[in-house]
């Protein structure tokens, strides 16, 4: 799953990145509002491209999720092996990442 705050020109290259059958998930558009993506890269990877707005949920329900997320959190109940990136180093990072274990990617500017 690729959870994408970015968008703008950096879609494509997670895209390319991506494992086959990914779920992408587009949040927001920190690096563009547009993306140049292409219908092969789709297709070749059996990406499902989901768009996703906070707008679209309630008020409560997300408060709820919210400080059960936190609950959770607090009580120690999950942990996320992440690898932290800047944005001018990306293209070394997918390269890195496809000879390791699995993580998830955290981008910043």
């Amino acid at each position: 799953m690729i959870v994408d705050f970015l968008w703008g020109g950096v879609a494509p290259h997670a895209m390319n990145h991506a494992k086959p059958g990914a779920r992408y998930i587009q949040v927001g558009s920190s690096a563009g509002a547009t993306s140049t993506i292409t219908g092969l890269v789709l297709r070749n990877k059996l990406l499902t491209l989901v768009g996703h707005s906070l707008f679209a949920t309630p008020a409560e329900v997300r408060r709820s999720a919210y400080a059960q997320l936190a609950g959770h959190a607090i009580d120690g109940k999950f942990t996320v092996d992440l690898e932290q990136t800047r944005l001018e180093d990306i293209s070394r990072t997918w390269e890195h990442l496809k000879t390791g274990a699995s993580r998830k990617l955290v981008v910043t500017p």
